[in-house]
């Protein structure tokens, strides 16, 4: 078994889950409210893990890929030439969109688009929430970097800085996911909001609380 895996899923009760969600983030109306699949139900029980302990755990999973393809892809474009003003427009566009993109992935590649096999893996993770599950497939990992050695081997420089962003961004809500699914506990209110709404989202209405790193709409 994985460090992953050893990592409990749920760190707070349902009664804890509902004032936090009460103040943080948009309570679900009693009609809405509905149990999703067992949710939450096979964990593995351990102790609350630290910050840094999540960090290694996320680095130990299939995570740590996701982190090589941002290093792989900044290395590539470094290659293609020093970055500019350029591209740090492009990279800022991409964190500013990103509250969009965050929620269109999630709820049309990962939801309504069933025939897509981005659906079929993110469905397993609904069956089963672990943060294990929702990771990525070695599939998607490889896309990654193929995508990345793409635009370099074509000289593509600027897209090859918007690879860059998105690989960024698209680690830091894998990690974020993560630490949702794991018994750990966020030292921020925004943690709290972060964890509450995706919680939520698995808990009771998988049709809403799609955004992640910006819990604001649903």
């Amino acid at each position: 078994m994985s460090l992953a895996e050893r990592i409990s899923v749920d760190g707070v009760s349902d009664g804890q889950l509902l004032s936090t969600a009460s103040v943080l983030v948009p309570e679900l109306a009693s009609s809405e409210k509905r149990q999703s699949e067992p949710a939450h139900r096979e964990v593995y029980k351990t102790a609350r893990i630290s910050f840094p302990q999540l960090i290694l755990a996320f680095l130990f999973s299939p995570g740590g890929w996701i982190s090589l393809s941002v290093l792989f892809s900044i290395g590539l474009r470094l290659s293609l030439g020093p970055m500019g003003w350029i591209d740090a427009v492009l990279f800022s566009g991409i964190v500013v969109l990103w509250p969009f993109f965050e929620w269109f992935f999630h709820r049309f590649l990962l939801h309504e688009w069933t025939f897509l096999p981005f659906h079929f893996t993110h469905d397993r993770h609904h069956k089963t929430p672990t943060s294990a599950t929702g990771l990525p497939d070695a599939w998607i990992i490889t896309f990654y970097f193929a995508m990345t050695a793409f635009l370099w081997y074509f000289g593509f420089k600027y897209l090859s800085s918007v690879n860059v962003a998105v690989l960024t961004m698209l680690t830091i809500y894998e990690f974020v996911h993560f630490s949702c699914h794991c018994n750990y506990k966020p030292l921020t209110k925004w943690g709290w909001a972060i964890r509450v709404n995706h919680l939520q989202h698995h808990r009771f209405d998988e049709s809403k609380f799609y955004s992640m790193l910006f819990p604001i709409t649903r």
